[in-house]
């Protein structure tokens, strides 16, 4: 069985991308920094050849390799020595079909807010409408290069509406009562475009001046709550 949560509202922290590498084999051709060709001939940048991307002329990007041209021998550029450099031009397309980031292409750091209106209750066994309001922060793993694909390992903090009743404070309360708790909680989201689906599990913790908070007898018991959501939201750092 399913139920469902808001998921959160997500925004990635990701650095301003210089640095690229081909996944296949690519056509380009040499050109001056300012992007003017210098000869027809074309040329074909290697599988897995990293390189920086220099600057954006039209339909084209410069780009300029980490590696010399004989036979993958590193660079050894003084500052200043830029004579030495060899700069290509590759097409916009051909750089967006071909072309990935290098390092920080993989993770991003998120955050957002969370809701669950349903929590699955153990020893005993209960289902709770006690919803939860917080936040979360945590690291997305992409999957693929256009982040359509990706895993959220999420850890949140929040407040709950926890209700109160004589069968889970053991008889001590004859009328049912509604109070606030703290919720920390860590979640695992999947994301497919903006559908998303994940699980939650966490633990409502009363306050110690609360007089049930020792009666109640899921204090600081694991609680769950899983389903499927659509991201409404959603807050990116274009590269």
């Amino acid at each position: 069985m399913v139920f469902p949560f808001l998921t959160y509202s997500q925004a990635n922290f990701t650095k301003k991308q210089y640095q690229y590498k081909f996944a296949v084999e690519c056509p380009i051709q040499k050109c001056t920094i300012n992007g003017k060709k210098i000869d027809s001939i074309e040329l074909v940048a290697p599988p897995n050849s990293k390189f920086l991307l220099v600057d954006a002329k039209g339909d084209f990007y410069i780009i300029r390799f980490f590696v010399s041209e004989n036979r993958n021998q590193k660079k050894t550029i003084s500052t200043g020595d830029y004579t030495s450099y060899n700069y290509y031009l590759i097409t916009k397309f051909q750089f967006e079909f071909k072309a990935f980031p290098l390092g920080s292409s993989d993770y991003d750091l998120v955050f957002g807010s969370v809701y669950t209106p349903i929590k699955v209750r153990s020893k005993p066994f209960d289902f709770s409408k006690d919803f939860t309001v917080g936040s979360t922060f945590g690291l997305r793993r992409n999957l693929d290069k256009e982040k359509q694909l990706g895993v959220d390992i999420l850890l949140g903090m929040g407040l709950s509406s926890v209700s109160l009743d004589s069968f889970s404070t053991s008889g001590k309360l004859a009328k049912p009562l509604d109070v606030l708790a703290f919720t920390p909680a860590l979640g695992i989201v999947a994301e497919i475009g903006n559908a998303q689906v994940g699980i939650f599990c966490g633990s409502d913790l009363l306050n110690s001046q609360n007089g049930v908070k020792y009666d109640w007898i899921y204090q600081g018991k694991l609680w769950w709550s899983f389903g499927i959501g659509y991201s409404l939201v959603s807050f990116g750092v274009k590269r």
